[in-house]
């Protein structure tokens, strides 16, 4: 064996370089400082170890390459690369007894030089996580890269920072696809969120989506909003010049599977809004507004049907108003008929405020069993008093048939001209709040005329009867008089009785109640007898043939 010492610490046996230092000072044998170092530096074993003391390995506070201070502390100037043939790992292990104190990755930033170290300034980069793989091209290319960048000033002890994640796609260059930032709201498809979530594309969830930290309510939602203390809103606005593209919510229904759908039949329910409440023991239905198949399908349509339920007070919820796919609207029934069937009573929500159509759109037929009811009760009626038209306005009428110029097809109708009536009885016409300020009749209140009317007409009757009664009466006592006078003197000439009835009508007058009446008069001339034959013949009377009976000559003046 050789040995080769050199000074008093370096020695060289076989194939085996012994170094050991026995000196206490080390300045002259190596670049370290500190106290005594007995065997605290050496080489040996198998494994090519390298051993450090208590004290550290430093430089000389230059540019060196590593450097290990008195706590163990190592710190690699340049870039550390770790490589391996398989598995290339870096662990860090750490043993406390204190549940904050773990193995920590550190990574320092600033600006300046290591001697000189400045601040940081918004937008420096603090820390790059690169994946990269080896590319075709021969070199290493990026992945995907989580990086740490300053998202604000630094002030005092705090740096403001955010994270950013970055993916590539095939065939492509790196993009930034989510983002943290430093006040906490995440981005994903953006690199400037608005709100704690802000998502710019679709969003899928196969689970339920839980808003708030509410998860008491164990039905079958996909998603689920709470809120305390306030009102819990799903607000979707839309932004565009567009007129038919707004916000909205599509509901999709199919039989069958995800991957395989098949179609829908007819009573399958499409969409289900469905507010529940909670009960004294449990949540319950409140109410629900459904969306169902009606009728089969054909091709790509898919008839269909609202249906509206409520539940009553101390009752079970039940389906209360249904829109059928021809647009029938059903309130009380779910087999409308027609437009609107009502299955009850309609009433307007305020007394004799609204009207069922107007000038402009009428109704063209109204069919009641039992008539129309017009309220008439004395008890809602103030300032009554007697009407004022009567037979002497119904006589001015002109009753006509016409047909509708919009409808011809409905054939001819009777009825009167507003116009006409409206210089005739003004009240009873309406003029409508339309452009033109279209005349309509209230008929109904004509009624009320037509009966005054007819009071009079009858008044007038039975006047006249009662004059025709008395003047039959006198006339009955006339023949009778009449009739006694020839059978007493049947046989002794005489000059013919000459009874002259006359009737006049005066004209009507009113009388002192308002109503208007008619007068007749009756006069009977009688004969003028003289007791002896001179006083016959000088008579003027005029001369006539007697005869056996009176004549009776009846003759009627009208001066109306």
């Amino acid at each position: 064996s050789t040995r080769i010492t050199a000074g008093t610490g370096l020695s060289w046996t076989g194939n085996t370089l012994n170094a050991e230092v026995q000196s206490s000072d080390l300045a002259n044998y190596l670049p370290l400082t500190g106290g005594t170092l007995s065997g605290n530096l050496a080489f040996s074993g198998t494994a090519a170890n390298i051993a450090l003391g208590s004290n550290y390995l430093s430089g000389d506070g230059g540019d060196e390459g590593i450097s290990v201070d008195s706590s163990g502390n190592v710190s690699v100037t340049h870039s550390l690369t770790v490589s391996n043939n398989g598995y290339a790992t870096v662990s860090l292990n750490g043993f406390s007894n204190t549940d904050f104190v773990g193995p920590l990755s550190k990574f320092d930033r600033a600006r300046g030089t290591i001697g000189a170290p400045a601040v940081v300034q918004d937008g420096d980069i603090l820390m790059e996580l690169n994946a990269q793989g080896y590319s075709p091209s021969g070199s290493y290319e990026p992945g995907a890269e989580i990086v740490a960048q300053v998202d604000g000033t630094p002030s005092g002890t705090a740096v403001p920072g955010q994270l950013i994640f970055w993916t590539r796609a095939q065939g492509s260059s790196p993009a930034r696809r989510m983002v943290i930032r430093a006040d906490g709201k995440v981005g994903i498809g953006t690199t400037t969120p608005s709100h704690r979530l802000t998502v710019d594309g679709d969003m899928l969830s196969t689970g339920v989506l839980y808003v708030n930290d509410d998860t008491s309510y164990t039905g079958n939602e996909s998603m689920l909003i709470t809120n305390e203390g306030g009102y819990t809103t799903l607000a979707i606005n839309a932004h565009s010049a567009t007129s038919f593209a707004g916000s909205g919510i599509t509901f999709r229904r199919g039989r069958g599977t995800i991957a395989s759908p098949s179609v829908v039949q007819d009573g399958d329910l499409l969409m289900q809004l469905h507010p529940v409440g909670r009960g004294n023991t449990a949540w319950s239905g409140a109410a629900d507004l459904t969306v169902s198949v009606d009728g089969a399908v054909s091709g790509n349509i898919i008839p269909s049907r609202f249906s509206f339920f409520t539940t009553p007070v101390g009752g079970t919820q039940a389906e209360v108003m249904r829109i059928t796919s021809d647009g029938y609207v059903g309130i009380g029934t779910t087999s409308p008929t027609t437009i609107l069937t009502v299955a009850g009573v309609v009433t307007p929500d305020a007394d004799n405020v609204y009207s069922l159509g107007n000038s402009s759109y009428r109704w063209s037929e109204v069919y009641a069993a039992n008539g129309t009811i017009n309220t008439s009760d004395r008890r809602l009626k103030d300032n009554i008093t007697d009407i004022g038209y009567g037979l002497n306005e119904v006589l001015l009428f002109d009753p006509v048939r016409f047909t509708w110029k919009d409808h011809p097809e409905q054939g001819e109708r009777f009825g009167l001209i507003a116009q006409d009536v409206q210089q005739i009885i003004p009240e009873v016409v309406n003029v409508g709040d339309d452009p033109n300020h279209t005349l309509g009749i209230r008929y109904t209140e004509l009624v009320a005329v037509l009966i005054n009317a007819m009071q009079q007409m009858w008044d007038e009757i039975t006047g006249n009867k009662e004059k025709i009664a008395e003047l039959e009466n006198r006339i009955e006592a006339l023949e009778a008089a009449t009739q006694t006078n020839t059978s007493s003197e049947q046989n002794a000439p005489r000059p013919a009785t000459i009874v002259t009835v006359s009737s006049s009508t005066e004209p009507a007058v009113p009388d002192e109640a308002g109503e208007e009446t008619a007068s007749s008069t009756l006069s009977v001339d009688e004969p003028v007898i003289s007791d002896t034959p001179e006083e016959q013949t000088t008579s003027s009377t005029p001369d006539l043939i007697p005869t056996p009976e009176p004549t009776i000559i009846a003759t009627t003046t009208d001066e109306s």
